[in-house]
């Protein structure tokens, strides 16, 4: 079985999703999320905004900024060659970036070495760390690029983790720790 496989399955068992059991399985990442010992460390997170049924992780963003501490998010860069993480406050202005990923309007950019933990959408995971993204290879170039000291931990609904191997190429960035509303896994 090939990405676009699990691509296309995962994308119909995402539309399926009521609000509520949504919400039930986002609260619950979310609460998986800040039961890390790498999430109390951190003074900076890489986090993204959801889209197209990812989990819902603003209750998760909103306690770690209201703590004090920096969040940011993917911007894409104006040239389209990927995006830069810039940083998120309370106050910041959201405008609807390229792909439909709302992004703040100020871009004050967060280096990528100064940031502890990347909070990284997939459609698809597996046991081993494998990552399926939507296909664009924004993520894997970012990884490969800028080759940031800071954990990569997977996010994504107990039924988007596989026990399978997913395909993987030689460019795919393997997952630090696994976040579902079910559990935390370290490949």
């Amino acid at each position: 079985m090939e990405k676009p496989f699990f691509r296309h399955n995962i994308r119909a068992q995402l539309s399926k999703l009521g609000s509520k059991e949504y919400e039930a399985r986002s609260a619950a990442i979310c609460g998986n999320i800040q039961s890390l010992n790498e999430v109390s460390a951190a003074k900076i997170v890489a986090a993204f905004m959801p889209i197209n049924g990812e989990p819902g992780i603003m209750p998760f963003i909103e306690r770690f900024y209201f703590s004090g501490k920096y969040v940011c998010v993917p911007a894409m860069k104006p040239d389209g060659s990927g995006f830069d993480f810039v940083r998120l406050k309370p106050e910041s202005v959201l405008a609807v970036g390229e792909h439909g990923v709302p992004e703040p309007v100020e871009r004050e950019i967060v280096e990528p070495d100064k940031i502890d933990l990347f909070l990284v959408p997939g459609l698809a995971f597996d046991r081993r760390g494998v990552r399926i993204g939507r296909g664009k290879g924004h993520y894997d170039r970012f990884f490969s690029k800028a080759k940031p000291r800071g954990k990569k931990i997977g996010v994504c609904f107990d039924f988007q983790l596989f026990g399978l191997n997913l395909p993987a190429e030689g460019h795919d960035i393997l997952m630090d720790i696994i976040v579902t509303d079910q559990k935390v896994m370290r490949p």
